[in-house]
């Protein structure tokens, strides 16, 4: 076996084992206290990008090989794998499919993949089985839960299916705003004197279908274009939209 020098003082020795790095045990020791000391310092230090890039592409270099995906296969099998562990493939899985270069290339590679009706019906068939009945509810009550406080589906002014809304009251005031059941719902006393009753879905309603009815009847250019003194300006991105909408009716007509 070749010399080797001393980590510690720098002599020359001949190792014991390919392991040693040492020449004696007093060097052992120092060099065992060292190494305790760095790895407390190193505590709570931060990893650079560049060097968190570097170990991530050379994991995956090497978990990508044929070779290795094989070795892993033949290591897991019969092992049963834990909640956690479960959870950390489910995230990392989502994460990876999450960005927009995996989502351009799995929409081309779906693009003409027509699904069989045998398949469809195997689909249905799990779907309605009565044991995923307790999961389908419990993500039904998470999925209703995120909408609410999503800005694009819940009860916001940014909304995705909100529009922009300039109307007048019987004393000729405006109001311009965007959704307008949100907007029902944070001045309801303009309109009724119930208690709570923003948090009335009928009342809500009655008072939106008041005001799609006086949009409707604008349009088409019939009568009924005021709801209890109430009148529509405008509506859409384009506020001049009424004005555009009534033109074609009226061509419409005249044709």
């Amino acid at each position: 076996m070749k010399t080797k020098k001393c980590i510690i003082c720098g002599k020359e020795f001949q190792p014991r084992d390919r392991r040693r790095k040492t020449c004696s045990d007093e060097c052992f020791h120092k060099s065992c206290v060292l190494g305790r000391k760095k790895r407390r310092s190193d505590k709570g230090k931060k990893i650079p990008e560049s060097q968190k890039e570097k170990i991530s592409n050379s994991v995956k270099k090497a978990f990508s090989t044929p070779e290795m995906r094989k070795k892993l296969s033949e290591n897991r099998k019969g092992k049963k794998i834990s909640d956690s562990h479960k959870k950390n493939i489910s995230s990392g899985v989502k994460e990876a499919l999450n960005t927009p270069e995996m989502r351009k290339k799995l929409s081309e590679s779906h693009k003409g993949h027509e699904v069989t009706e045998e398949t469809k019906k195997k689909m249905s068939e799990k779907a309605k089985s009565p044991e995923r009945l307790p999961q389908q509810q419990e993500c039904a009550k998470k999925g209703t839960a995120a909408a609410q406080k999503s800005p694009l589906s819940g009860r916001f002014e940014t909304n995705i299916n909100a529009k922009e809304w300039v109307i007048m009251d019987p004393t000729g005031k405006t109001y311009k705003f965007t959704n307008l059941r949100n907007w029902i719902r944070e001045n309801i006393e303009l309109f009724t004197d119930v208690e709570d009753a923003a948090d009335d879905s009928k009342i809500v309603d009655r008072i939106y279908h008041g005001f799609s009815t006086i949009k409707r009847n604008t349009i088409a250019g019939k009568s009924g274009t005021t709801w209890y003194g109430w009148s529509v300006i405008g509506w859409g991105d384009n506020l001049n939209n009424l004005q555009k909408q009534q033109k074609k009716a009226k061509t419409a007509k005249e044709e």
